[in-house]
Formats: structure tokens, sequence, C-alpha cells
């Protein structure tokens, strides 16, 4: 079986068929879900636990009154829990990632812990865009992210309450890919 076609087994309707899989581009996919901001977050951290050492210590505008310093590293504490709590999740996250095209349908798989399942059938899309911003042109081999359009209402949400767009983040040689998923959606709406 190609890559990840028995993900989706269990989902497929009566006489559909995975005829594409594709996976985000790891670098990317863990990039752009947070380890960019962690690293930053990481550094605010560093300055947090410095500071207050640094204070006590005399070095910098006196001392600290020791309530304030564990007061202080429980806080970071706190902070960094969150910080790896969110790094790990990306990485589950990666781990869950598919995306496939069906003799039907653009399916979306995803979840940190649990597998989550996302579909939009052919007859509601009504556009198929490719982006490639800055990041994915740095990145060798160059990812992209291929966006679905369609005038449907979509009722799943992000954490903001806007509706998410379906698309196949990150992934690897996206025009070509755009190509062939254009095809078997034009093919499958009987479109040349």
């Amino acid at each position: 079986m190609e890559l990840g076609k028995e993900c989706f087994e269990h989902i497929l309707e009566e006489g559909e068929e995975v005829l594409l899989t594709l996976r985000p581009n790891r670098r990317r996919f863990i990039y752009t879900g947070g380890i960019g901001g962690g690293l930053f977050a990481l550094i605010i951290l560093g300055l947090m636990v410095t500071l207050p050492i640094l204070a006590m210590n005399g070095v910098i505008g006196g001392t600290a009154d020791m309530g304030g310093f564990w007061f202080m590293l429980v806080f970071v504490g706190i902070f960094a829990a969150i910080i790896i709590a969110s790094i790990v999740g990306v990485f589950l996250s990666y781990r869950n990632t598919i995306f496939a095209v069906t003799s039907r349908r653009i399916i979306i798989r995803g979840g940190a812990i649990g597998v989550d399942y996302r579909s939009l059938e052919f007859t509601a899309i009504g556009s198929i865009d490719v982006r490639v911003d800055l990041m994915d042109k740095i990145l060798k081999p160059e990812t992209g992210t291929i966006v679905f359009g369609t005038a449907m209402y979509n009722a799943d949400r992000d954490r903001q309450g806007n509706p998410k767009a379906f698309a196949f983040a990150h992934i690897e040689h996206p025009y070509d890919n755009y190509k062939k998923i254009k095809a078997l959606v034009d093919e499958a709406k009987g479109r040349k």
C-alpha cells in the first residue's frame, strides 16, 4: 500500500478508493506548528530565570527577597511546562497528519492525541489554489499549501471562531501536486 492509504480504509464509502496520499514536510510542519514561537518563548524563559538570579546576587539593581524569587520560579516552571507541552503536541500532531484524495472527496487526517478526519466532497469544491510563501521557498525541497475553496458555509471553526480552510498544508512539490489534484478533481466532476 502507498503512504497512509490504510489510515483511510475504515472511513471510505462503498466503491470509494484512495487515489493519492500526501504528508506535510516534517521541518515545515514542526516549525509552523510552534517550534519557531517556542524558540522565542525559550529566550524569554531564559531571561525570566536569569534576571531574578542576577538581582539576588546584587549584579543588577540591588537584592531581591526570597519570596519573590520562589514566586518567579513557580511562574517560570508553569511557563516552561506550557512550552514543552505545546512542542510535544506539535510532534504528536505531525505523526497523525496525512492528506488524501479519494475518488469522491478530499480528506484531512490529523490530531495530536486522538485522530480526527475532515472531508470535503468534490461537488463542493469551487476552486483549488496553491500558495507558496517565503518560508516555503527557503526550505529544500520547496513546500507549499494547496487550498480548496468552497462557496458552502464550513461549520468547522478554529479557536478564534473563524471557518477553517480545507488545505493540504506544507506539502513538498506543491505545483506538481496541485496539477495532480486538480486533474483528479476535474476528472471526478466530469470536466477535462
